[in-house]
């Protein structure tokens, strides 16, 4: 018999004995795709023990004398939209994760979050039981890697740093970016679009500018030696895909691997990072949870809509 509890400091002493034998970590933040390696159990844990702030938490599986799954979760930008970024469970014990993946949900749901993300790779053994427990694919996704020299080098490079003021040019690139399919689940309105961006740390974020419109968005961040990037090119500038992944390769010279990720819909986007020299390495699906707010349950005051970019 398995139940499934909100961690606490007590869940630590079982999380680090030689009894919790939990397989590899199934979830895939961005942090995770540009290479850092997943926390053991014990360490996911104690980056989301409750006394340390609300924005991460956690939830345990307790079999018979032993763990049986762990879910951490943080916030994504803003309070209405969370995503899972650690799911531990026992060998095969898909159940387990379907069970902690509801658990998350039910009590997310109850705090005022609207929407939970999980990212996951596209042959992951966990993905029945992500759509059991009530999630559903949002987009298709591509990782790209680079070890070695770009095939492409930039002759012209028009991207500039983007402003406080620029949040809603974002915004109006993503809804003409975007299948409407994606944007009535992830960004309908300016607020839902910005919660949903993921934290990057300390990204930077250029635009291409043409005709008083952004037509490209550029975001990169470089945890360790490497680094990590994504595009979303307007339909209208498609055809300067291969001017904008060498724009972005050459301020990335210096650092390596590089890794880039890509959403299905981003065709031409793809075609420039394979002619640079980029290789696919693995494929993701993002998935959604809609979260039901319980009846007769006054919201906490909307966050102010600010910042220069979404994520930063």
């Amino acid at each position: 018999m398995t139940g499934t509890f909100p961690l606490n400091p007590v869940h630590l002493v079982a999380l680090v004995s030689p009894l919790c034998d939990l397989q590899a970590d199934e979830a895939r933040p961005w942090e995770r795709l540009a290479g850092q390696s997943p926390p053991r159990p014990w360490e996911a844990a104690l980056e989301h023990l409750p006394l340390l702030g609300q924005r991460r938490k956690g939830w345990v599986a307790l079999g018979i004398a032993r763990v049986r799954g762990l879910l951490t979760a943080r916030r994504r930008r803003l309070g209405l939209a969370w995503e899972v970024d650690s799911l531990q469970v026992a060998p095969g014990d898909t159940d387990t994760a379907a069970r902690l993946l509801e658990a998350a949900s039910r009590q997310l749901s109850q705090e005022g979050v609207q929407r939970l993300f999980l990212r996951l790779e596209a042959e992951s053994p966990l993905l029945r039981a992500a759509c059991r427990a009530g999630f559903f694919p949002l987009r298709q996704e591509r990782l790209y890697r680079l070890e070695g020299e770009a095939a492409l080098s930039a002759t012209t490079d028009h991207l500039v740093p983007i402003a406080r003021a620029h949040l809603y040019s974002l915004y109006q690139l993503y809804n003409a970016s975007v299948p409407s399919s994606v944007r009535c689940l992830e960004g309908m309105t300016l607020r839902d679009w910005q919660a949903a961006q993921e934290p990057w740390a300390q990204p930077r974020d250029l635009a291409l500018w043409e005709g008083g419109r952004i037509l490209a968005w550029a975001r990169m961040a470089t945890p360790g030696r490497g680094a990590i990037f994504t595009l979303m090119v307007h339909p209208e500038a498609h055809a300067r895909s291969r001017e904008l992944v060498a724009a972005v390769l050459e301020r990335l010279q210096d650092r390596r691997p590089l890794h880039c990720l890509v959403a299905a819909y981003q065709a031409a986007v793809a075609g420039a990072l394979e002619e640079a020299g980029m290789e696919p390495v693995t494929e993701y699906l993002l998935l959604i949870r809609q979260l039901a707010q319980p009846q007769g349950r006054k919201l906490a005051e909307p966050e102010r809509v600010g910042g220069a970019v979404p994520a930063s």
